[in-house]
């Protein structure tokens, strides 16, 4: 797969343009922080805790500030919300959690 994609879509809604560039993979930090260990410190941080639902962890390499970080991405599901959090993958930190409340719908 390529690092990188790009495609144009005109307004029409047809592809005009279809580019595929090979760039280098960016130097990364090591990461010490286990998938487990990532879950670990998401449910941690999540209403219900060892009850939430595993929904996936995807481990992440991202931009910040001009330097690349890795972080792990931990999506955890309990009855009432969706639960996100971000983990630090060197320092098992939690750098931010985000809670969406599930709406009731009144079936009858």
């Amino acid at each position: 797969m390529p690092m990188r994609l790009d495609i144009q879509i005109e307004r029409t809604g047809r592809l005009s343009a279809f580019i595929m560039r090979k760039i280098a993979d960016p130097p990364l930090p090591p990461t010490h922080v286990t998938r487990q260990n990532a879950i670990l410190a998401a449910r941690s941080h999540s209403p219900g805790g060892a009850q939430a639902h595993l929904q996936g962890a995807t481990l992440l390499a991202k931009q910040s500030k001009g330097r690349w970080i890795v972080q792990w991405l931990v999506a955890l599901e309990t009855p009432d919300q969706d639960v996100t959090a971000y983990v630090d993958a060197y320092s098992d930190k939690v750098l931010s959690v985000s809670r969406v409340l599930k709406v009731a719908t009144g079936h009858s």
